[in-house]
C-alpha cells in the first residue's frame, strides 16, 4: 500500500483484529474503522429514499480497457464525483 493510505475493513467478525503493525507505523498507514447501523435502520433509509425517488449519483464507465483507465484518470485527478461504476459492455 502507498504512504500515508488508510484501510476501511468491510466485515466483523468476533474474536480481535490482529494486524502486523510495524509496517503500518513505518508507512504511515491507518485503518480507519465504523459502526454498522442496524438492519432496521437500513431499511428505514432505503424506504425513504424509494418513497421520495432518490437515487444514487453516479459516473458511468464503460467496463473496457479505455473505461477502467478513463475511470482511473477521473479518480487519481479527484474529478470522480459521487460515484464511479464501470458497466459492462452490452453484446448484441
Amino acid at each position: 500500500m502507498a504512504p500515508d493510505s488508510v484501510i476501511f475493513p468491510l466485515s466483523v467478525a468476533g474474536g480481535d483484529f490482529k494486524v502486523p503493525y510495524m509496517p503500518l507505523i513505518l508507512s504511515g498507514i491507518r485503518i480507519q474503522g465504523s459502526i454498522v447501523a442496524p438492519r432496521l435502520i437500513h431499511k428505514q433509509m432505503l424506504e425513504f429514499a424509494a418513497r421520495n425517488g432518490i437515487k444514487p449519483i453516479m459516473m458511468k464507465f464503460p467496463m473496457n480497457e479505455a473505461g477502467i483507465t478513463k475511470a482511473m484518470k477521473t479518480l487519481n485527478d479527484g474529478e470522480m464525483r459521487y460515484r464511479g461504476v464501470l458497466v459492462p459492455e452490452q453484446k448484441a
